[in-house]
């Protein structure tokens, strides 16, 4: 639960037997916006999610660094993807 989809799904599990939003977000310990809370780019992030992993696959051997680099994409989001898709480096 320690990710933001993970407490998403944990709010909606005990808003969906009988508990109010109010009561599930008091019980986890999460501010109330979570609930109304929408990601403003999803299909972007696909998108970039998509290239990574075809970058990867054609180029196994480059990390998330090398591979930002590649694409000319954001270091910040390349990495947070990298680590969103479970990506990693092959084993020599």
């Amino acid at each position: 639960m320690s990710t933001p989809l993970g407490r998403r799904r944990a709010l909606e599990a005990l808003s969906g037997r009988g508990l109010s939003e109010r009561s599930a977000c008091r019980y986890l310990g999460l501010g109330r916006r979570v609930t109304g809370y929408e990601l403003r780019q999803p299909a972007k992030d696909k998108t970039l999610g998509d290239r990574l992993m075809g970058s990867s696959q054609a180029l196994p051997r480059f990390g998330y660094r090398r591979t930002a680099l590649r694409l000319d994409v954001s270091l910040c989001r390349v990495r947070r993807l990298w680590k969103q898709l479970g990506l990693q480096l092959p084993r020599r």
